[in-house]
């Protein structure tokens, strides 16, 4: 079966119902040696908790200033994959990691200054998790960990709010608690709170799947601003929201009960014109 553009779904709709994970053309993408241009590389990456296998040999690169989304299924293994790349998988009992992850040319796996790695790059998570501290604490406490001089706190902090669009809506109130605001206000609390040390990298795990369609538009527009400033890896299972704010694609499947990367390229092409049988599937609705 040719998987021609999203145009001519309906054309192979019994042809795609009828396809199989050993289907031709349905195997899991493998990449070459790491582009001179990628800030991160993964090679040959698999996740296991105890005997169960979450990730199978993933490759995939994620590039500078550029936003990247991790779609596909629920169970594929995207937020596994998150983990891995800031080691927050070395808290997880059980959990193992193959293969290589390179960072900024360092190797993930083996790098001893994990003060360095936790600087360069961020985590959002699904649902905000501000500290029960107040809004200015929120902010301060990551700074003063990492060494931050006290005379630039004050700076720092309205420089991150300002840059999630929060400033002016808190100004007044630093020292109130973070809890006392929305669940919209609260999700960009966090990304400025992740956006404190000036990361180079920013992972962010289904960031809106909480949220109101309000704050949702909201946050992403502050993806597409940050854009050109710091790279962005978001799992989203929000098709739409794929298109709006990725510059590239890489789509996710469980073959044999384990996750793999079956496809990745820029959003456009992806989703203009897939290449994988299942991508083809999942993009059209038919399965996922």
């Amino acid at each position: 079966m040719a998987c021609g553009p999203v145009s001519s779904l309906r054309e192979v709709r019994a042809e795609i119902l009828e396809l199989g994970c050993d289907t031709p053309g349905c195997t899991a993408q493998r990449l070459g040696p790491p582009p001179a241009g990628a800030l991160l590389s993964v090679r040959d990456v698999s996740v296991r908790y105890g005997t169960k296998v979450a990730l199978e040999a993933v490759d995939l690169d994620v590039y500078q200033d550029r936003v990247t989304a991790l779609i596909g299924p629920s169970g594929c293994g995207k937020t596994s994959l998150l983990s891995c790349l800031n080691r927050m998988t070395d808290l997880v009992p059980g959990c193992t990691v193959s293969g290589s992850i390179r960072f900024d040319g360092r190797d993930v796996a083996t790098e001893q200054d994990t003060g360095w790695l936790r600087r360069s790059v961020g985590m959002v998570f699904q649902r905000p998790n501000p500290f029960p501290l107040s809004i200015r604490d929120n902010i301060w406490l990551p700074l003063k960990e990492h060494g931050c001089k006290h005379s630039e706190l004050a700076a720092r902090t309205e420089e991150v709010l300002t840059q999630v669009g929060l400033w002016n809506e808190v100004k007044e109130r630093l020292d109130q608690p973070a809890l006392s605001l929305s669940g919209g206000q609260q999700q960009r609390l966090c990304i400025a709170r992740a956006l404190t040390l000036r990361p180079r990298l920013l992972l962010m795990d289904e960031p809106c799947s909480a949220l109101d369609p309000l704050s949702t538009e909201v946050i992403e527009r502050l993806i597409l601003d940050l854009r050109g400033t710091v790279s962005i890896v978001i799992v989203t299972h929000n098709l739409a929201q794929a298109r709006r704010v990725a510059d590239d694609v890489v789509v996710f499947w469980n073959h044999d009960d384990s996750g793999c990367v079956i496809e990745a390229g820029e959003a456009e092409a992806v989703f203009a014109n897939p290449r994988q049988p299942d991508t083809v599937a999942y993009l059209s609705g038919l399965r996922g």
